[in-house]
């Protein structure tokens, strides 16, 4: 998971573009699965830490990744 998204991020993709299927952005997913290094790369790739329709500290802390 942590190289493809890598791969994908440093292909110049929108990181704040969201996934056709689930409808949610590549933030979501890093933080969902806990990668502190992903995360740290669609930050530095611009993703915006605000979401209308989700709150990715409590998404952390309900995953139980308190390191995000």
């Amino acid at each position: 998971y942590s190289q493809i998204a890598k791969l994908i991020l440093n292909a110049e993709m929108n990181v704040n573009k969201v996934a056709y299927r689930h409808k949610r952005p590549v933030l979501w997913y890093a933080i969902y699965y806990g990668d502190v290094e992903v995360v740290r790369l669609v930050l530095d790739k611009g993703a915006h830490i605000r979401h209308e329709k989700y709150n990715y500290l409590e998404l952390a802390q309900k995953m139980g990744h308190t390191d995000i």
